[in-house]
């Protein structure tokens, strides 16, 4: 998480910790965690192949000598 010009780190566990939660809970949550991450590096990827697909087929300048 970013606030302003500094990185804070958060970290998902140790805020479960303070939660009263049961263990199956505490599991599911943990899990949701880790699918959230995984979609967001996914969508990260997507988003860098469309821009370099949009690079390859956006119109370049005409280079004159």
């Amino acid at each position: 998480m970013s606030n302003g010009n500094k990185q804070v780190e958060f970290n998902i566990e140790d805020k479960l910790n303070e939660v009263r939660l049961t263990p199956s809970e505490r599991a599911n949550a943990i899990g949701a965690m880790r699918v959230a991450e995984d979609a967001v590096e996914i969508v990260a990827v997507l988003r860098a192949a469309v821009k370099r697909v949009a690079g390859f087929i956006s119109p370049k300048p005409s280079v004159r000598t």
